[in-house]
């Protein structure tokens, strides 16, 4: 399942950095807008990925020393790993995928990510609305199979699909902050969309699920799907370059 996850995520990299990007005057680095909630268990670790623009400024990560996530200390970027993505005359692209720890419970916000270079330089770089929500570990899996997709055209919606125990009664998904919604339960089985009002051209959703199960209450922690991720264009991207030049530090 996460090699396959994997393979996706690198197939979405590669139509980011493949579509044309118009020359701007001003140079910036700038990462493709992406809003994010992540449910995850504590002490557990996660990997997410990004893709970085650049029209006239090298990326070297031969030169980056440490990546963190901006007044996020309950999570640390383990460790980092980039890549070539096709480009062309316009801008340079690469693929990071960042594989974070999480450290302590509760709700952390972060908007930014912090790029070290070995010479004692930081790049701040706008990345989004950006939420992980830490809890429990799962104790015991009641979902017996997880069929949701790991992305999507769409940024506006996120579809789900689970195969429960048949023990389980009742079942509520959290796909955002205060987004909490009960499911209906068929033949051991919850399917459906839940509409997202984020305006970024991407949004990762990692859900959590609570289900109820001979009077226990027992947490899942769902596929991500990088919902949008298979609808980029040209507009969007530079919707990204506009967000970053709107909030940069």
């Amino acid at each position: 399942m996460k090699k396959r996850i994997l393979i996706i995520i690198t197939i979405i990299l590669l139509i980011l950095a493949s579509i044309f990007v118009t020359k701007r005057k001003e140079d910036l680095l700038f990462l493709y807008w992406t809003d994010v909630y992540i449910a995850a268990p504590v002490e557990s670790e996660y990997t997410i990925a990004v893709s970085l623009f650049s029209f006239r400024q090298k990326i070297d990560f031969s030169e980056i020393d440490s990546i963190e996530l901006a007044d996020t200390p309950e999570i640390t970027v383990e460790s980092f790993d980039s890549y070539e993505l096709e480009g062309n005359k316009e801008f340079q692209s690469k693929g990071i995928n960042l594989n974070l720890k999480f450290n302590k419970k509760g709700i952390m916000n972060p908007n930014y990510l912090i790029i070290c270079k070995k010479d004692g330089s930081k790049k701040i770089l706008p990345i989004g609305n950006w939420i992980f929500e830490i809890e429990d570990s799962e104790k015991e899996s009641v979902v017996m199979e997880d069929l949701s997709p790991a992305a999507s055209s769409s940024s506006k919606k996120f579809v789900y699909d689970y195969k429960l125990k048949d023990t389980v009664s009742s079942v509520k998904i959290k796909s955002g902050k205060d987004k909490i919604n009960p499911l209906q339960l068929k033949q051991s089985e919850v399917k459906g969309e839940i509409m997202l009002n984020s305006k970024a051209p991407m949004m990762i959703i990692r859900p959590m699920l609570s289900c109820t199960e001979k009077d226990k209450t027992e947490l899942y922690y769902g596929i991500s799907c990088y919902c949008g991720a298979l609808d980029v264009t040209k507009d969007k991207i530079e919707k990204s370059y506009q967000y970053a030049l709107e909030h940069q530090k």
